[in-house]
């Protein structure tokens, strides 16, 4: 890239935002990175870290100064500065988010009639808050799904190709539609039953308490993503409750198969049950690497 492409401007600095960043330096990326958060001290902690260079107090002037705009916010607020930045996007290389849906934010950039936006999500992140959650090796060898509004521009998308490899991820090309219907089993559906297992062991209903002892081991791990920032994953749940209402009905099915399974007067049904679905998931099981392969 030459150095007249090479400012870069991230408007969120959370986990994926100051991740992405920490990930250029790391990976000497030729790009100037900027800033701009509404949490003043994630702006001065990635300052003191020379994730940025430059941290500004508004989206409107992180804007101005860069060449290319990451928008690594909560799903709602991806929409609102598209909607209120539409002229001086514009005349970026590249505008592209890091949300966890494609189909509505894709769809704005499409009602806007932008030819420069791209459709990111890194599949990567934890249950960590920033700066706590900052990790410049968190794309390494990751899939990064990018999916183009019809009237992308090859410019932009290259563009997109490059960034996404200079933080160390592998872009992966995809239909926005198949995207949400499968991140809404993949992570959507894992998110809602974290909430609910939480839920019921205080529900009021309940006879007797679940003894915080008890509340470790497999309980812990199963809703480790409860954890998470409540304001972005309520927002790409319900950005998603499409596919996501689907995902819960089928898995309510499960439930109750299970149910029935228990109602049994031997155990070999649901022995047979469980073998059968433990081999499936050993087959499911992967090392870091791309998703699929393309």
């Amino acid at each position: 890239m030459g150095s007249r492409f090479s400012r870069v401007g991230i408007a969120g600095l959370g986990q994926i935002g100051g991740s992405m960043a920490l990930a250029f330096r790391l990976n000497q990326a030729p790009y100037s990175v900027s800033g701009f958060d509404i949490d003043d001290r994630l702006i001065l902690a990635a300052k003191r870290r020379r994730m940025i260079s430059d941290g500004f107090d508004s989206a409107v002037d992180l804007i101005e100064n860069v060449d290319i705009l990451i928008v690594a916010l909560p799903m709602f607020a991806i929409h609102q500065l598209l909607r209120e930045n539409r002229k001086a996007l514009d005349s970026k290389i590249l505008v592209m988010d890091t949300g966890s849906t494609m189909q509505d934010v894709i769809k704005t950039a499409e009602n806007l009639k932008m030819t420069n936006f791209v459709g990111g999500h890194p599949y990567a992140g934890t249950e960590m808050i920033a700066p706590a959650a900052w990790n410049g090796k968190m794309f390494d060898n990751q899939a990064f799904f990018l999916s183009k509004p019809a009237k992308c521009g090859k410019k932009a998308y290259d563009r997109a190709l490059s960034l996404v490899r200079n933080i160390g991820a592998i872009p992966q090309d995809i239909d926005r539609e198949d995207h949400d219907r499968m991140f809404a089993f993949a992570s959507g559906l894992p998110h809602i039953i974290a909430y609910a297992l939480v839920a019921s062991q205080a529900d009021a209903r309940r006879r007797k308490k679940i003894d915080w002892d008890f509340l470790a081991h497999s309980f812990a791990s199963t809703t480790r993503v409860a954890k998470s920032s409540p304001q972005p994953v309520a927002q790409f749940l319900w950005q998603n409750r499409k596919h996501l209402k689907r995902e819960i009905a089928i898995f309510k099915r499960k439930l109750e198969e299970f149910s029935e399974h228990l109602s049994q007067d031997t155990i070999e049904e649901f022995l047979s049950e469980i073998s059968y679905l433990k081999q499936m998931k050993d087959n499911l099981e992967r090392t870091d690497g791309p998703i699929t392969s393309r």
